[in-house]
């Protein structure tokens, strides 16, 4: 967190190891199986990086800065050439009878 990151390897793991302590407690040897792979270092971290690639390509990010009056939308990680500097108009919509009512 000092590096201004998210301690998203962290967390991911603690959230698997939750889930294979559930698992273990559900009655079966399958799910029992799955708890025991979970608690394996190595297969826990494969998981992530797995899970993770998959989240990163389906993910679309937005973010608004106030100070530089920009709005960056996208897929993955935000860089200079993707930001589009535009303006916010809003428009008020009148309806077309109310101007030019025809005679009936």
């Amino acid at each position: 967190m000092r590096r201004g990151e998210l301690p998203s390897e962290e967390l991911g793991g603690g959230v698997l190891i939750l889930l294979a302590g559930a698992l273990l407690v559900t009655p079966g040897l399958i799910t029992d199986g799955v708890g025991f792979l979970l608690l394996v270092p190595f297969v826990r971290r494969a998981l992530l990086r797995y899970l993770t690639s998959r989240w990163r390509s389906r993910m679309t990010f937005q973010s608004f800065s106030s100070s530089a009056n920009t709005f960056r939308t996208g897929h993955q990680h935000p860089s200079e050439k993707d930001v589009i500097d535009a303006e916010v108009i809003d428009v008020k919509v009148v309806d077309a009878d109310v101007l030019d009512p025809k005679d009936d």
